[in-house]
């Protein structure tokens, strides 16, 4: 069984994690992949930077309703949510309290994400460096862009490497993903 069934973690975030874009991962995602790995939770706190009294590592996780929305409601400022909503175990509301759960309906972005994600996302008039974000393009496609520091400038590139911030009417910040 892959590692990303097992901690049901998809599998774009286990290679960013794998890779060392995600430089200090949450604690909930740590306790996600020490399971079926057999690795003791507090190691691994420990080898990614937080002390065991560290307030990240011991707030309380609280499980919130988030309803579901179709990927071309992200952008809409009148959205309706389908009768489905996701459950989401997290240790802070405050960070997600602005995010719209959006299902991925398709493989636009495979590896990344599959049919089987959602997304929580929250739509941003600017963009900061190393974020990831959903984009709606002029010709309202989706893709997935990366925010990367060049000089002074931030700027947007897919994934691909190729500035795409001038085709980009929209666009959302990837706050969290799983599968459902």
């Amino acid at each position: 069984m892959s590692l990303s069934k097992a901690a049901e973690i998809p599998y774009g975030i286990l290679y960013r994690l794998e890779t060392g874009k995600i430089k200090k991962p949450h604690p909930d995602l740590l306790k996600q992949i020490s399971t079926p790995l057999e690795l003791d939770y507090t190691e691994l706190l420990t080898r990614s930077g937080y002390s065991i009294d560290d307030s990240q590592a011991n707030k309380s996780v609280e499980v919130i309703s988030f309803p579901m929305h179709s990927l071309a409601q992200l952008f809409n400022s009148k959205q309706t949510s389908t009768d489905n909503s996701i459950h989401i175990k997290l240790a802070s509301f405050d960070a997600f309290k602005d995010a719209v759960c959006v299902s991925i309906e398709h493989n636009d972005f495979f590896p990344l994400l599959t049919e089987q994600s959602y997304v929580l996302a929250k739509p941003s008039r600017s963009y900061d460096a190393d974020k990831l974000y959903i984009c709606q393009t002029k010709g309202n496609k989706y893709t997935l862009g990366l925010a990367k520091q060049r000089g002074k400038k931030t700027a947007l590139y897919s994934l691909q490497g190729l500035l795409i911030e001038d085709l980009v009417e929209n666009f959302a910040e990837i706050l969290f993903t799983g599968t459902r």
